[in-house]
């Protein structure tokens, strides 16, 4: 759940940072391009986590977290990318 919830802050700030300061550099948009396949794998773990503790019974509720995470990881900067990408 931690390595998700970082990844997602990390793209948050560098969203804010870019915006605000227009600072030079890689666009945050490009988070795009790879943030499937990241959500993908962290999903996947968070399932790992999910089956460990089930198996262990222990709660579940940070594997369930880390998978909603993920899924916003996959999700939100491809839809950013498609609203927000200047393609001219």
């Amino acid at each position: 759940m931690y390595v998700a919830l970082a990844v997602a802050i990390l793209w948050g700030v560098w969203c804010l940072v870019y915006e605000t300061t227009g600072f030079p550099g890689l666009n945050y948009l490009a988070f795009g391009f790879v943030s499937l396949p990241v959500g993908a794998a962290l999903f996947i773990a968070g399932l790992i986590g999910y089956t460990r503790a089930r198996t262990h019974g222990r709660t579940t509720s940070n594997a369930v977290a880390a998978m909603l995470v993920s899924v916003g990881i996959a999700v939100v900067p491809v839809a950013a990318l498609l609203e927000f990408a200047d393609y001219s």
